[in-house]
Parts: structure tokens; sequence; C-alpha cells
């Protein structure tokens, strides 16, 4: 969340306009709910984009609700409402400024919309309405473009079986295109104009951080520089696989809460729907969201599992109607409770597992509770991450002048320190700089007097299987010591200074 969720609003706050950071690109990726945050920051809160987050994602909780009522009614309604908090990744995510769950909620209505345009009279408004809310996701987050794609099926479908002819067919589709490009446009030229390509950095070449360009001479990078150090990053998760989404999700993700992404165990069972494939309803439930997994890991099978969740969402409605029509069919009346509660716990189990280790890890209820302080808390903190950076903080803007210019290495936390900070957002300062450093060259070009060096998450990369070379790591050794000097170490971070 520091690398731009609150970083690249808090700039915005801070110019008084939207620009483009010296050293985050990440500016691409901040649209609709960011903007929402704007005023959150601005009146000096870092913890309401958060709190925003939860409560977005509790309209989720309601919209899931109110759809399983409408279309399914019966245990579906409450199963699907308390089953789609099995996922743990739903809930560490929603707690934080981070968008995913925010997308979802955008996406889940879209495909609400298209069903009630599926079963209602007035096509028009709730064709329009879904597309207006795709739109809408794409200003949120990327991920409404393989979303949209994969509802693309349904709108056809919906659109021929009421227009009857091919012409009569083609004006709602026209429009429901139309309005779709209406609602993500803005977000399109923001990307644009500060980008120069609205759908960066996909559709467009590579390009350099602002602070790169003057040492380059350009936006773009040169056809001679080696570019393997930006896809290396890769090489530390395994390929999207079933086995690690259900048992070992910290194989698939980066982040030390990604050990606790399990899939929700009921997911399982989703094969069984082509017993139901006659169930209208639960078919364009299932086929986006399949598609929408399709599109977006077979191209990039190393994708973050905070990715899937709007897939998780429709699925799991589907799974827990299956179980209830199956109860239903095999059980008595008195009986149907008792088969769905074992289903029900254990579609709960991981879920309530990892809230009760982050909780208890993190001692955030004592925090809450007043009977720890701030620095205990972030002492004790279960991600090893918060306890070496919280230390970095408080040595930095104790003791290096808030005019000076730090160049970070290999981490992208910037944001609570009061130096200006080059954040490393792409794990690419330091190759970018080795290429374009004549021999004998310090920090001068880069005008900055310190360097943050995370070598705890160096070193975590490279156990994981990051290739030191391709990051240039023995020219930063000959450059640290032939141009720095150490001022401060931590378990996570060394501090040099420009001799």
């Amino acid at each position: 969340a520091l690398m731009y969720h609150l970083e690249v609003p808090t700039r915005f706050v801070e110019a008084g306009r939207v620009h483009l950071p010296e050293d985050n690109l990440h500016v691409a990726f901040v649209g609709l709910a960011h903007m929402l945050y704007v005023p959150l920051l601005a009146l000096g809160s870092t913890t309401a984009p958060a709190m925003l987050s939860a409560a977005l994602v509790l309209l989720l909780a309601l919209s899931v609700a109110t759809f399983s009522q409408r279309f399914f009614a019966g245990a579906t309604t409450p199963l699907s409402l308390a089953l789609i908090w099995g996922t743990p990744t739903i809930l560490l995510v929603a707690s934080t400024p981070r968008v995913d769950t925010t997308v979802t909620l955008y996406l889940f209505l879209a495909h609400y919309a298209l069903f009630l345009a599926m079963t209602e009279e007035n096509l028009d408004r709730y064709l329009y309405v879904a597309a207006a809310l795709l739109g809408f996701a794409f200003g949120v987050k990327y991920q409404a473009v393989p979303y949209a794609l994969a509802l693309t099926p349904l709108v056809i479908w919906i659109a021929s079986k009421r227009g009857r002819t091919l012409k009569g067919s083609v004006r709602p589709l026209a429009g429901f295109v139309l309005v779709g490009v209406i609602a993500a446009l803005p977000w399109m030229l923001k990307n644009a104009i500060l980008l120069g390509a609205p759908f960066y950095p996909f559709l467009s070449a590579t390009a350099l951080e602002p602070w790169l360009v003057p040492i380059y001479g350009s936006r773009s990078v040169p056809a001679s520089v080696d570019l393997s150090f930006l896809s290396a990053l890769a090489n530390v998760r395994q390929p999207f696989n079933l086995r690690d989404v259900f048992l070992a999700p910290e194989r698939l993700t980066i982040e030390v809460e990604g050990a606790f992404y399990f899939a929700n165990p009921i997911l399982i069972l989703v094969p069984l729907w082509v017993i139901f494939v006659r169930n209208r309803l639960l078919t364009w439930l299932v086929i986006p969201a399949l598609g929408y997994l399709a599109i977006l890991i077979l191209p990039y099978p190393a994708t973050n599992l905070r990715y899937l969740i709007p897939a998780i969402i429709p699925l799991t409605i589907v799974v827990v109607h299956m179980a209830v029509m199956t109860a239903q069919r095999l059980a008595p009346a008195k009986a149907v409770r008792w088969i769905l509660l074992p289903l029900t716990l254990l579609a709960l189990f991981p879920a309530a597992r990892a809230a009760y280790i982050w909780m208890s890890g993190t001692q955030a209820l004592s925090y809450l509770a007043g009977t720890m302080s701030r620095e205990g808390y972030l002492a004790n903190h279960l991600d090893p991450g918060v306890r070496v950076y919280a230390p970095l903080i408080e040595y930095i803007n104790a003791n290096v002048p808030a005019h000076e210019r730090m160049l970070m290495l290999y981490d992208a936390r910037g944001y609570y320190l009061e130096p200006a900070v080059i954040q490393d957002n792409r794990l690419s300062n330091w190759p970018f700089l080795a290429a374009k450093l004549s021999a004998g060259e310090c920090l001068e070009v880069v005008q900055a007097s310190y360097v943050i060096l995370a070598i705890g998450s160096f070193r975590y990369y490279i156990q994981r299987g990051l290739d030191a070379d391709v990051m240039r790591w023995p020219e930063f050794l000959e450059f640290a010591d032939r141009c720095l000097s150490v001022v401060h170490e931590s378990p996570g971070f060394v501090v040099f200074k420009s001799r």
C-alpha cells in the first residue's frame, strides 16, 4: 500500500494537482478509488483509506446477499453471505488501501446488472448500467479489462436474445461499448497525458522514471540496455497451480501475508457445475468467472493471488447454490441444515485460522485497546517487513535533514520518510543507474546524498530465486566500496552516505 496506493495520492495533495511523480510510474494504476482517498489524506488521515476499503467490501457482501436473494433465495442467501469470507485474501486485502476488493465490487455489480438485463424487460437500462460499472471498474484497476472480456459472451447473448434481428442486436451492443468507453475515458486520458499511453504499461514501450530521464536524455529506454531485470521478480513466484492455491499460497506470491491467501476449500467443488450446466443462472456465473481466470492466468502464470478475487465471488455463489440444491434433493428438509453446517465450517476454517494468527501475531487487539504503544505494536508485528521498517523511519527522520535526497534500492516504502526519497518500485533503480554510470562516477548524477539499501528484502528475493547478477549486484558492491560510507545498519536496511 505504501508503494503507491497512499504515496501517489499524497503527492497529488501536496502538489495540488494530478501529476507524474519523479519516481513513481505506478501513477498509471492510480484511479477512481484513489481519488476517493485524496480528500481523506488531505484531512491528514492515513488510516481512513483502509477504513473506506473495508466499508466497500461490506457493500460487496451486501450486494452478494441481494443478488442471491433475488435469483436463488432460500438457504443460498445466508450461506453465500457467510462463505465469501471463507477466502482469507478478501479479509486481508480489504483491511488495507489496496483496491482489489474495490474493483471486485464494481465488477460484481456489473455482472449483477447483466443478470437483471437477462431477466427483466427494460434491457437498455440495465445493459448500460453494466457498461458504466465496467468503465468505472477500469478506472479502479486494469483487472476490469479481462473481466469485461469474459462477460462479452453474456452481453452478446443478452443483446441477441432481446434484439431478435442482427440490426436490433447491434444497437444495444454499440451503446454498451460507448457507455463503457465514456466511463473509462478519464482514466485513459490521465495515463495518455502523464505517460503517453492510455493503458500503460501495456501496449507501450518501457518508460523511464522521470528522475532517470536527465541521465538517459530520453523518456524511453535505449535498445542497448538489457531489461531482463524488469522481469526477474517473476522468478521468485511459482507459476499458478491449483495445489499451491489451496495448500501453499506463499509459493505463488511474495507478500508475507500471501502465506494466508488460501482459496476457499469449497471452490474445489466448482467442476461439479457440469451436472447443473442446464441451469442458466449458474452457467452465466461460471463462464465469465472461469473466462476471467483463463484470460488472466494463461498469459501471466505468475499472477498475484489477489487478482483472483473477482472470480472468487461468483464461483462461491455457484458452489453454495449447488450444495443447497443437492442437499434439498437428497435429504429431508429438517436434515438440510445439518448437511450444510459441516460444509460451512470447513469453508470458513482457513479464514478463521488466518484471522486468529494475524490478529494474535500482530497484537492488533492490544494496540486497539490501548494496552500497547505504537512502538511496541510495530516492533512485535507478525510481518518482519514492518518490524525492520519502523526503526528505519525513526532513524532517518531523526538524523537525516529533511532537505536531503535519498536513493532507495530494492524497496518502495518511502511514504513515512521526511527527506525526499526516490522509491524503487520496479526494483530497477540500481540496474538502470549502473547502465549509465561512467567509470569512477558516484551519486553526483543522481543529486542524492544518501542511499537506503533494503538488504533484507534483497536477500529474501535471492532466496526465492532472484538472480543477483541480473540485478547487477556485484557492480553495486564495487560502487558502494568506492563511493559510499555506512552510517546506519539494522536487520533489514543499510543506510549509506555519499563520500
